[in-house]
């Protein structure tokens, strides 16, 4: 099934996809152009941590970076990182 011909969003394909994730702890991250809360990024975000926690794994962090298209990534970036990458250290 090709995702691009379906609508279905390609991280969900993939996700289902994985035969197991038991015992791994997942860190996850959307990235999005408009900075409005209510545009979609907390709702992938939600997803993504049902498929994976139906796999067996543990999402252990998660965050939304914001780009803009005049200055690039949002100055949230740096702390946003450090929170997905800090359970791993």
């Amino acid at each position: 099934m090709e995702p691009s011909n379906t609508g279905i969003p390609l991280k969900s394909v993939y996700l289902k996809g994985i035969p197991s994730l038991k015992g791994r702890k997942v860190s996850l991250f959307v990235t999005k152009e408009l900075s409005w809360k209510w545009l979609g990024g907390g709702v992938a975000i939600s997803k993504m941590r049902k498929l994976i926690e139906a796999k067996g794994g543990k999402v252990v962090s998660s965050g939304i970076i914001v780009w803009k298209k005049k200055t690039g990534a949002s100055s949230e970036m740096p702390r946003i990182i450090k929170g997905l990458t800090d359970p791993f250290v």
